[in-house]
């Protein structure tokens, strides 16, 4: 989460009716003057159901989500958090869901996008943010914390996995009596997003519970597609997991990834960079770039080719 840029009081703009599946709620529109280098407007959306300003409501703090709301993308959860936060406070009968502006966790939709690209290379989404030059999450929380106190909400009961929201309503000012969980199943194409969430930005989820293999014709499809696959042993062997790809479709990217993704850091170790650091280190990699070195150990190694595509920081070899 990203410090708040300097911001003006917050403005109520409009009122209506907002009549749904879920029942009828008032749909308000809130502006703030924010100054960022560059003044601009920020906005919002409050929806309320019933009477709000007594006891703790429901409330929900969801932001903008173009391709899961509109485009029906399984790469996130987003639409089936916002279903799932609209059915519990209708159940309910009162809570507030509002509504930000801050599509791709503050980043915008454009870059989000970029992101995805850099997602199908094999970077998680903290990976893709930080090579974007973005923090891991860029999201603002203190316009919903202004737009609770002109509402005159001062406790909620706050639906969401993520601690942050939990923290910013709290140094606001606002009392989260208790957090609920908005966990949802994830999919296939949803599961690694989630877990990366869960162990680098700390969301509060679940998933080791329900996980669930992938078939084999879903992993033969991720082959043939250039995408990397996790084989796991099983857990009364080795219980460990091993990254796998079609050798015809490798990329100098992908070895990259291979490079970096090949340490636990638990360990705090890289065991595969420094392997290769140390070939490329030790005086017999020189036989073996002149072609002088023929051992059934490293046949169809081509040490030139590949210490060229491992690692930025392995420049280049002594013949390159």
């Amino acid at each position: 989460m990203t410090k708040p840029a300097q911001s003006g009081p917050v403005r109520r703009v409009v009122s209506t009716r907002l009549p749904t599946k879920w029942g009828n709620f008032q749909l308000l529109g809130f502006e703030r003057d924010l100054s960022n280098g560059t003044p601009r407007i920020d906005t919002a959306l409050a929806m309320v159901l019933g009477d709000v300003t007594a006891g703790a409501p429901l409330l929900r703090i969801h932001a903008q989500c173009f391709t899961s709301e509109m485009l029906g993308s399984l790469r996130c959860d987003c639409k089936d958090q916002l279903d799932l936060a609209m059915q519990a406070i209708a159940d309910e009968g009162r809570g507030i869901i509002i509504y930000e502006h801050q599509e791709g966790r503050g980043i915008g939709l454009m870059a989000k996008l970029r992101a995805y690209a850099l997602q199908d290379e094999g970077f998680d989404t903290v990976q893709a943010n930080h090579e974007l030059g973005f923090a891991a999450d860029s999201r603002d929380f203190s316009l919903p914390a202004a737009i609770l106190h002109e509402l005159d909400v001062s406790r909620v009961r706050l639906l969401s996995n993520n601690p942050q929201k939990f923290k910013a309503l709290s140094e606001a000012g606002i009392e989260v009596v208790s957090r609920i969980s908005c966990e949802v199943p994830p999919t296939p194409h949803s599961h690694f997003y989630l877990w990366t969430k869960k162990r680098k930005m700390g969301h509060l989820l679940t998933l080791d519970d329900d996980f669930e293999f992938a078939t084999i014709d879903q992993a033969i499809a991720e082959l043939r597609s250039g995408r990397m696959i996790v084989v796991v042993d099983d857990e009364d062997r080795e219980n460990e997991g091993d990254l796998v790809m079609a050798a015809e479709l490798i990329t100098p990217e992908a070895i990259n990834f291979l490079i970096d993704a090949g340490y636990n850091p638990d360990f705090g170790a890289r065991p595969l960079k420094r392997a290769i650091e140390r070939l490329i280190e030790d005086p017999m990699s020189e036989k073996l770039l002149r072609g002088e070195f023929n051992d059934s150990k490293v046949v169809n190694i081509t040490l030139k080719d590949k210490a060229l595509c491992f690692d930025p920081e392995i420049k280049e070899t002594k013949n390159g």
